[in-house]
């Protein structure tokens, strides 16, 4: 199995010869036995003892060339170092089982293999495979998906055809992770909006060993780093945050802080010292100077910040209540601190004809309100491309990550920064100035060829020892030691404050990006989980997303044109190849004894 797959163990290359070994061995003990020789009983019998021992010791290593171009058979370093540290049993429960689609095998087959080189790794780790709806009546099956649903598990709908008959089959693509009475679940099938079938098998295969080494880091967490909310400028309400915090709230202590004049030079100091990021997530009114210097305090000593800024005042609830809105700049006095720091948030909105549609009430049919679906190029679609395995390990194999009445990004430069663009929109895209009239009345009267912008600047992140803002300046307040520059730090920002908002259904918290009229969930909640894990940890985890794997797809037309040459080459080449050996061996031996 190995070798068919390019790959040659150290153990596979122990068993192998040593077989050839020992059968040579017990040849030349048979051959000196019946040629009275001198062969003992007992250096045969030592020799196989000791070729038993060499393979039981070199099971025991994983040591393996890996031929694959794409090293698709290696795990990574990281991972392998996780699973070493488990000192408690870990079991995987795998539902994605039993009759699958053929992509869904090799999906299959990807896990098992994954979690049997970890297991090499780590005795402590158990796995099985089980389809959870296998062989139940119809009523129990629904029960049983019903379940599942609640925990989040859900699963998909394929028609497979079998035997000429179309058949809907319900699959689970998913992990149960679990470490005594804890247990996390994980999604391993990544459907990227855009992608064919194969393109998210194959996205799916290169996300296994990350999917399943977070799940593992998640419940082993003993200690979680703290992690600071600001609050005080108005921002994003506590209810919008309600599923980012759920989420998160395994990985990291989160605590609100709140900064204003008054704060002392204790409280900046404990800040810097106790909390590894800090997150701006919308705020609506302007920052006082003493409050920028504590955050710039903070920064340059080497803490991490997330930054999600509006550029503008425009909101869509505003704009469904009254059918129209003025969009006009949001003035949060940071401009010229940001500016500083390498980038700046302009005042306008992104349009983009790649874009998340919206439902708009179009008219009563008795008691019941018709929708008709119209697409919104105020939401733009951001889906990150990964030319050449270069993309980011933050956005690397994302799903699209929906953007609402974003502004545009620009870079400045900046010394010793370096900037990674990590968002942007389409190449049919235009930019709306600010102040303007939002409505409706124009949304099907859209002139595509106006959206001539192309790649503009939605998610940054900037690396380095940052520059103090107020360096040269006077200070707001006497800052003792106060740093020109110190540390290095991280910093994201993204220019839509709603990216990490919540939606609402029955009164319960929906997903982040879950779309409750189209069924549709988009990235921003991977994208801002990776952000945070970024920051703090830098790429020691998500590196592992980084892994790339080469989809090496047979021609289909091909296959079909030329089956049957290729069928017969199979069948008869062998015989063929044996026939001519067997006529050679024979003239051979011909003409040797022929006298």
């Amino acid at each position: 199995q190995h070798l068919s797959k390019g790959v040659v163990g150290l153990s596979d290359l122990t068993y192998i010869f040593s077989l050839l070994f020992a059968f040579g061995l017990s040849s030349v003990f048979i051959l000196g036995k019946s040629s009275k020789g001198n062969f003992k009983v007992k250096t045969l019998i030592y020799s196989l003892i000791a070729l038993l021992i060499i393979n039981l010791i070199a099971d025991n290593f994983v040591n393996r060339l890996d031929f694959t171009t794409d090293k698709r058979f290696t795990l990574n370093t990281e991972s392998i170092a996780i699973v070493k540290e488990l000192k408690s049993d870990i079991s995987v429960q795998v539902l994605l089982n039993g009759d699958l689609p053929y992509g869904f095998i090799q999906l299959e087959q990807e896990v098992k293999r994954v979690l049997t080189d970890l297991r090499v790794h780590s005795s402590n780790i158990y796995f099985n495979f089980n389809d959870p709806i296998e062989g139940l009546s119809s009523s129990k099956k629904n029960k049983t998906i019903e379940e599942l649903s609640k925990r989040g598990i859900t699963p998909i709908n394929l028609e497979v055809n079998k035997g000429g008959e179309r058949k809907s089959k319900y699959i689970f693509p998913w992990i149960i992770i679990r470490k005594g009475d804890k247990f996390v679940t994980v999604n391993i099938l990544k459907n990227k909006i855009g992608s064919s079938p194969e393109q998210q098998i194959n996205n799916s295969i290169e996300n296994i060993e990350f999917a399943i080494i977070d799940g593992i880091r998640k419940l082993e967490l003993d200690h979680k780093p703290k992690v600071a909310i600001l609050k005080g400028n108005d921002e994003l309400a506590d209810m919008y945050l309600t599923s980012f915090l759920n989420d998160q709230h395994e990985y990291y202590n989160f605590e609100k802080i709140r900064l204003n004049g008054k704060t002392s030079t204790s409280e900046l100091s404990k800040i810097l010292e106790g909390y590894k990021a800090l997150l701006i997530i919308k705020p609506s009114t302007a920052f006082s100077e003493p409050e920028k210097l504590l955050i710039d305090q903070y920064i340059v000593g080497g803490g991490n910040t997330l930054w999600m800024l509006d550029g503008v005042f425009a909101d869509m609830d505003s704009l469904m209540a009254n059918g129209s809105m003025m969009a006009f700049k949001r003035n949060l006095n940071l401009d010229e601190m940001l500016f500083k720091y390498g980038f700046r948030v302009n005042s306008d909105i992104v349009m983009d004809l790649q874009n998340a549609p919206i439902k708009l009430a179009s008219g009563n049919m008795g008691d019941n309100v018709q929708y008709h679906t119209v697409s919104w190029p105020f939401f733009p679609l951001s889906i990150p491309v990964d030319l050449n395995n270069s993309a980011n390990p933050i956005v690397k194999n994302i799903e699209a990550v929906r953007f609402k009445f974003t502004a545009s990004l620009d870079t400045i430069s900046s010394k010793g920064i370096k900037k990674t663009v990590l968002m942007k929109s389409s190449v049919n895209s235009k930019i709306m100035g600010t102040p303007a009239i939002v409505d409706f009345s124009g949304i099907n009267k859209i002139d595509n060829n106006s959206f001539k912008e192309h790649n503009l600047i939605l998610g940054l992140l900037l690396e380095g020892r940052f520059t103090s803002a107020y360096k040269n300046r006077l200070l707001p307040f006497n800052k003792e030691n106060f740093k020109e520059q110190n540390k290095a730090s991280k910093m994201i920002v993204f220019s839509d404050g709603d990216l990490i908002a919540n939606d609402f259904q029955n009164g319960a918290p929906l997903p982040i990006g879950y779309d409750k009229w189209f069924n549709k969930q988009y990235g921003n909640n991977e994208l801002i989980s990776n952000s945070l894990n970024y920051l703090i940890y830098g790429d020691e985890i998500l590196k592992l997303k980084k892994k790339h794997v080469t989809l090496r797809l047979l021609d289909k037309n091909k296959v079909k044109i030329e089956r049957t040459k290729w069928q017969l080459i199979n069948i008869f080449s062998p015989i063929i190849f044996v026939i001519i050996i067997g006529l050679f061996s024979f003239i051979i031996r011909r003409n040797k004894y022929k006298n």
